[in-house]
């Protein structure tokens, strides 16, 4: 559980790196690897096992980086090693959770701070699950965009169909916001065991949503020059910003289920 927590922390604060607009693209690397250098021997982790651990954590939070960056940023029809980049953020979990045996106990200077401050909302808690509870909301705000737009782009959903001319995510603002918004929340009530009121979230989104989508399905049934399209024969498909809805609202509330699973 150590590795894991710390690993989680690097992840999250690699993503959120890579969110600023401000930062080079190696930055997000950099930040990652160092909160992973640091927090290591902090927390005591400095056996032989530990280091090894620590090598695969460095190599694994570049693979994500480069991976996710490279899938999100590729054609939508043939998007790059989608499923390959997925796999680079499941295999770490996997692979800590097979060898927890081996990972030393958390302590340290790290556990020596942790019983002195008994930080507010986490002083109560195993150290290793506080780490991962901070890495868990941090994650919500960076490594969630990341996965949802990694999924969406595996299912072709965000690319432009039928010549619009722009694609679901330009016409549903604000989902970069409202998404790590809802996670949060989530996260927020199963931790505190109030998980049904979620559905209070849910309930809110879809009443914002709906104008909008709405507003998209009747501009898709006329062409520019306002008159009505035939639909094409065959199967018909719900509309490009109700797909881009539907599969971003489930993979991002999918991913804060399973971060409070983990906590649990």
């Amino acid at each position: 559980m150590s590795w894991l927590a710390i690993w989680f922390l690097a992840l999250a604060c690699l993503d959120l790196a890579r969110s600023s607009t401000v930062l080079g693209r190696h930055t997000p690397l950099a930040v990652g690897a160092l909160v992973a250098v640091v927090l290591w021997p902090l927390a005591g982790l400095t056996g032989p096992a530990d280091l090894v651990a620590l090598a695969v954590c460095v190599v694994a939070l570049a693979a994500w980086l480069w991976g996710s960056t490279a899938a999100v940023a590729g054609p939508p029809e043939h998007p790059p090693g989608v499923r390959r980049t997925v796999l680079t953020l499941l295999a770490p979990p996997v692979l800590a959770t097979l060898a927890a045996g081996w990972a030393t106990p958390l302590g340290g200077p790290l556990l020596t701070w942790f019983g002195w401050a008994h930080p507010p909302l986490l002083g109560s808690w195993p150290p290793e699950k506080a780490v991962a509870a901070v890495a868990a909301v941090l994650a919500q705000w960076g490594t969630g965009n990341v996965l949802v737009r990694l999924v969406l782009a595996a299912t072709g959903v965000p690319r432009t169909r039928d010549g619009e001319e722009f694609t679901a995510e330009q016409r549903l603002k604000g989902g970069r916001l409202l998404g790590p918004m809802e996670r949060t929340f989530i996260l927020g009530l199963g931790l505190v065991g109030q998980l049904p009121a979620a559905s209070v979230i849910a309930a809110a989104k879809g009443l914002l949503r709906f104008p909008e989508l709405q507003a998209v399905h009747r501009e898709s049934l006329v062409d520019a020059s306002g008159q009505p399209v035939r639909p094409a024969p065959g199967p018909q498909r719900i509309d490009t910003a109700t797909e881009y809805f539907l599969v971003g609202t489930f993979t991002s509330w999918l991913f804060a289920v399973v971060c409070l699973l983990c906590l649990r």
